[in-house]
């Protein structure tokens, strides 16, 4: 970053205002417009000492008369007690800058402040370098603005999502999800100066007035294209920023710009775009870079951390529908992100996966407005849709996807009458049918149940139905007797039969749970004598 004597004497003036002390005013300074000259050092005056255009150079009211002295042919620049402002104004020459400080204060304090501005401004550039280089958070380089800046800023990216904004930004422009408001936005669009404005290379100013709010702003190119701009916010009635804050956020800018350029930042629309393709990737079971996912994620105001769900949408396919689905689904996904901004909807084959990021901490009401909005959008659009469970791990998308899809599939067949369906109301009947995949329920099924249908086949019984009642009434024999419409005398004779013939021992948690387990898989097979054995 170029230190520039505005920049000094700007910051310099601020921290006295804020210690109580009077401003300091500037004496000369024309012949920095063009090309501000870049201050290295800063240094008392002294008799007999070279003067060069790269040092600020502090003067004590008697020094005054050696000035004339030591400088050559050079532009100086110059900071002195205001009690020398005319004596000084006749020995500068045009292109020399001067200013004047408070004369209460002592010189020597003027130069410890000095240079503690001078480091600090070091710093605040070797934060930026710092991060680039170690690729730290973009949004924690950002915030680092407010160390000098002292007012309210944004960065607004081409399709004008809120990047990146102070807290009293945010409230003076009611930005709500990282978006301005729509009033604001479609008079800004409306306008032909604002768009001619992204042309802009430097340092411009900009009158909101659908806001009433002035701004200063600096374009952000990539390879010279037009991706963001750094917006701040003027006080009432400034007008312009003083010349030294204006180099501060011209610098801001360009760091801003660096951290764009070799951080690999994009605008929302094309993070969108990579964060699509990253989905899709997992969606289809591909292993992610852990390193650029992160990145991606970070880019769209996501992270690793957050909740989110995954969710299938699956459209009813009518007459000459299949042969549109391709053009539609795109506007359909289109239309899905629109309902929720943190969400990505990504068109697979004939189905939307719906990934939407609830944030960080859970909250109840954000949840039943997504179903309910859910079940308009669905309802509207004669489709259907599976909910994964809630994950936390973004790797983990290609299982959430299965998990919505068999939410689906399940909930389907067991209730058609339904819109949407959630895993985890389906989370048992997943894990039976999953079972079933691998071996058949004659082997998997618990053996004493075997023993009863083969004794209800020959004596004609009913032990396969007695004990499962009595497994579905959590083992509570009067309800199960009331269920059979027995009397309870009865039901404990034929409880007494079943453990003569497969000795279960029903005070087992284990036996419990695996004959539980067991006439889940076999259903409702109990009604055609279990013929499955």
């Amino acid at each position: 970053m170029k230190i520039t004597f505005e920049m000094l004497v700007f910051a310099l003036g601020d921290r006295l205002s804020a210690q109580g002390y009077g401003c300091v005013s500037t004496l000369h300074g024309e012949g920095l417009e063009a090309s501000p000259q870049e201050i290295l050092h800063i240094k008392k005056f002294t008799r007999d000492m070279a003067l060069h255009c790269d040092t600020l150079y502090l003067l004590e009211a008697e020094q005054l008369p050696l000035l004339s002295m030591c400088r050559r042919d050079d532009a100086v620049h110059i900071l002195a007690p205001s009690s020398c402002g005319g004596d000084l104004s006749r020995r500068l020459s045009k292109d020399d800058c001067a200013a004047l400080f408070p004369s209460e204060i002592s010189p020597e304090e003027i130069y410890q402040t000095l240079q503690e501005i001078m480091q600090q401004l070091l710093r605040w550039s070797a934060e930026f370098s710092e991060g680039i280089l170690r690729q730290r958070d973009a949004e924690a380089l950002f915030a680092h603005g407010s160390d000098f800046l002292r007012r309210d800023y944004a960065i607004i990216d081409i399709d004008m999502n809120v990047v990146y904004c102070t807290s009293g930004f945010a409230s003076s422009m009611s930005v709500t999800e990282r978006r301005i408001p729509k009033e604001l936005f479609e008079d800004l669009i409306a306008r032909k100066e604002f768009h001619e404005a992204a042309s802009e290379t430097g340092v411009f100013y900009y009158h909101m007035a659908q806001a009433d709010v002035d701004t200063v702003c600096h374009n952000i190119f990539v390879n010279g294209q037009y991706i963001a701009r750094l917006v701040m916010l003027l006080k009432r009635g400034e007008g312009r920023l003083p010349a030294g804050a204006e180099d501060i956020f011209n610098a801001f800018a360009l760091s801003i710009q660096d951290i764009y350029c070799h951080m690999n930042l994009l605008p929302l629309r094309q993070s969108r775009d990579q964060l699509r393709r990253l989905c899709r990737a997992l969606l289809s079971g591909e292993e992610p870079d852990g390193t650029s996912m992160e990145q991606i994620l970070r880019s769209c105001g996501w992270s690793e951390g957050h909740r989110f769900t995954c969710t299938v949408l699956r459209f009813s396919v009518g007459s000459g529908w299949d042969a549109q689905l391709l053009t539609v689904l795109p506007y359909l996904a289109s239309s899905l992100e629109s309902l929720w901004h943190n969400s990505c909807a990504v068109p697979v084959n004939e189905e939307i996966f719906l990934i939407l990021d609830h944030g960080s901490e859970y909250d109840p009401s954000d949840r039943q407005s997504f179903f309910s909005a859910l079940a308009y959008f669905v309802r509207d659009n004669i489709c259907k849709a599976g909910i994964s469970p809630e994950f936390t791990r973004f790797s983990q998308l290609h299982a959430a996807g299965r998990a919505a899809l068999a939410a689906l599939e399940i909930g389907s067949v067991h209730r058609p009458d339904l819109w949407y369906y959630l895993f985890d109301d389906y989370r048992l009947p997943y894990c039976i049918a999953m079972l079933q995949r691998s071996l058949p329920p004659s082997m998997l099924c618990h053996p004493a149940l075997k023993t009863l249908a083969e004794h209800d086949r020959t004596h004609g019984t009913d032990l396969v139905k007695t004990l499962k009642t009595y497994l579905m009434c959590n083992l509570n024999l009067t309800a199960a007797s009331q269920k059979l419409y027995i009397h309870r005398t009865s039901f404990c004779r034929r409880m007494e039969q079943i453990r003569k013939l497969t000795g279960l021992d029903l005070h087992e948690p284990d036996t419990v749970f695996m004959l539980q387990l067991s006439c889940r898989i076999l259903g409702e097979r109990d009604n055609t004598n279990l013929k499955v054995f």
